[in-house]
C-alpha cells in the first residue's frame, strides 16, 4: 500500500467514523439532559479539525495543492485557538489537551514541506483519537 493509500483510507474512516461518533454523542447527550448537553460543542470543536484534516486527504494533490494548504491551516488553527481557553475552564485536562494540540501544530509546521506525509501524520493523529473514542465508547457500554 502506498503512503496515498494510506491516506485515502485514513480519510475515510475518520470522516464515516467521526460524524458517526458525533451522532451517538449528541443522542446520548439529548438522553442524559441536564448540563451534559453543554459538552456537545465542545465535542464538536475536538472533531471539527479532524475533519477538515481528512476531507483534505482525499482530494487530489496535483490538481488541488492550494486547497489542501489552505485546509490543513485553517485545521490547525481550529485546534490549537479553541484549545487555548480549555485550561481556564477544565485545569489539568484542558492544559493536557492544550498541550496536545500545540504537540500537533508543531509536528505539522515540521513537516510542512512535504503535503503527503504531513496529511498522512495528521490523519494518523485523527485515527488514532477516533479508535480511542470508540473503544472508550463500547468499553462503558
Amino acid at each position: 500500500m502506498t503512503i496515498k493509500g494510506l491516506n485515502k483510507y485514513l480519510s475515510i474512516y475518520q470522516l464515516i467514523g467521526f460524524a458517526i461518533v458525533f451522532i451517538l454523542f449528541t443522542i446520548y447527550c439529548l438522553k442524559v439532559g441536564r448540563m451534559i448537553i453543554f459538552l456537545i460543542p465542545f465535542a464538536g470543536l475536538i472533531m471539527l479539525p479532524f475533519l477538515i484534516f481528512s476531507s483534505a486527504g482525499l482530494l487530489d494533490i496535483a490538481k488541488h495543492e492550494r486547497k489542501i494548504k489552505y485546509r490543513i491551516n485553517s485545521g490547525l488553527l481550529f485546534l490549537i485557538i479553541p484549545s487555548l481557553i480549555l485550561p481556564m475552564f477544565y485545569e489539568i485536562g484542558g492544559l493536557i489537551i492544550m498541550g496536545a494540540a500545540f504537540l500537533i501544530g508543531i509536528l505539522a509546521l515540521i513537516l510542512r514541506k512535504n503535503i503527503i506525509k504531513q496529511l498522512v501524520l495528521l490523519n494518523i493523529i485523527g485515527s488514532t483519537l477516533l479508535s480511542i473514542i470508540i473503544i472508550w465508547y463500547f468499553w462503558t457500554l
